[in-house]
């Protein structure tokens, strides 16, 4: 069962090459992961790097292996992020947030 499994996870680590919205990563948000991720598709929408969680360039293995340090040697900055992606996924993709985003687009298209 994917949310107890994220429920058990410190960090969420996704080196999506493509990658549309990435709704496992609001999943992992909401379950209190810290997300480390690639800058692809509607990620950086989610992870605001430094404070809901970090990116790096897709492809860039250096630069994954440093952000995946970064979180694995501080407990307190992992929790402050993972913290801050809850809070971020709450204000703006819950699914009244996300219904409403998507009738105004609908609205406007028409």
């Amino acid at each position: 069962d994917v949310p107890d499994l994220l429920l058990s996870l410190d960090i969420l680590a996704i080196t999506s090459a493509y990658e549309g919205l990435g709704t496992i990563i609001l999943d992992g948000l909401q379950a209190g992961c810290c997300v480390v991720a690639t800058e692809v598709g509607g990620i950086p929408e989610i992870i605001k790097h430094g404070n809901t969680g970090l990116l790096s360039p897709v492809g860039d293995a250096d630069a994954y292996a440093q952000q995946m340090t970064k979180v694995l040697a501080s407990e307190s900055q992992r929790k402050l992020m993972a913290d801050s992606g809850k809070r971020h996924v709450a204000e703006h993709f819950s699914v009244d947030q996300m219904v409403s985003g998507n009738l105004a687009l609908y609205k406007n298209l028409f």
